[in-house]
């Protein structure tokens, strides 16, 4: 037996409990923080419904524009044909979405770091 292939269902293993972690962490803090909240809405001027809505729709909106972007062209990968439509689709959908998302995120930041955020605010007050 090739024993790169044992480490790569180690590799597999170990992405499979790190997803699981991930989660629990997201669960746990989010219950936390609705129990310390308390339900009470934020303060500072900050649009937290916005925030909230943008967060969820956004990941939701990216996986369907990228789902429908996605190939199913078989790929052969060491010497094995993967033709499963539906899995091919998904890996592309998950590709093409982070890659959006890390640019989202970039331009994001670079937004931020510009100041033109403060230029406008300061030009309406």
């Amino acid at each position: 037996m090739n024993p790169f292939a044992l480490l790569a269902d180690v590799i597999l293993w170990v992405v499979y409990a790190l997803v699981m972690a991930a989660l629990a962490a997201v669960l746990f803090s989010w219950c936390r923080s609705l129990r310390m909240r308390g339900g009470t809405k934020g303060s500072n001027g900050v649009p937290q419904t916005g925030i909230k809505a943008v967060a969820i729709l956004l990941p939701l909106v990216c996986g369907v524009i990228t789902f429908a972007m996605a190939s199913s062209t078989p790929i052969v990968a060491n010497g094995i044909t993967y033709d499963n439509v539906m899995w091919l689709l998904l890996s592309d959908m998950l590709i093409y979405t982070i890659l959006a998302m890390l640019i989202v995120a970039v331009l994001a930041v670079l937004f931020g770091m510009s100041g033109i955020s403060r230029r406008i605010a300061k030009r309406w007050k």
